[in-house]
């Protein structure tokens, strides 16, 4: 019997320890600025293909990624907001072209980081793990 006790109180302890160790790093990526799953973000491209605009917000799933309707999925766990606006312009570079995301600008082409097409931000965000916005650069991208 008390080996049976001895052995759920052990249970329970490390139940605890990984818990509070997994929450700890994810607050520590909230620090950095990082998107995590259950953020909710606003994406709005200004242009795309015809009765399929990319406008809204976007939860982060569990497994990382947002959905972009018939663009796809895009894995943004772990990105700062320019990491996700950078790698939201390569995905989108597959379907729309270069001119309609504004990557040519006078003939010379931009780096995705640039466009001004595409805008990204926090909508809302988990508060128990602190507001992304207190240790990074702040602004939408």
């Amino acid at each position: 019997m008390r080996l049976k006790i001895g052995l759920k109180l052990w249970l329970i302890l490390v139940a605890i320890i990984t818990c509070s160790t997994y929450l700890g790093v994810l607050r520590h990526k909230r620090k950095l600025g990082l998107i995590l799953p259950g953020d909710t973000m606003q994406v709005e491209v200004l242009e795309a293909l015809p009765n399929h605009p990319i406008s809204g917000t976007r939860v982060v799933r569990g497994d990382g990624t947002i959905d972009l309707g018939i663009y796809g999925s895009l894995p943004v766990s772990s990105c700062t907001l320019s990491e996700f606006k950078t790698r939201l312009v390569v995905h989108l570079r597959q379907t729309l072209s270069d001119e309609i995301l504004g990557l040519v600008i006078d003939g010379h082409a931009i780096e995705p980081s640039q466009c001004d097409r595409i805008y990204v931000d926090w909508e809302s965000y988990p508060r128990w793990l602190g507001d992304p916005c207190l240790n990074h650069e702040l602004g939408h991208y």
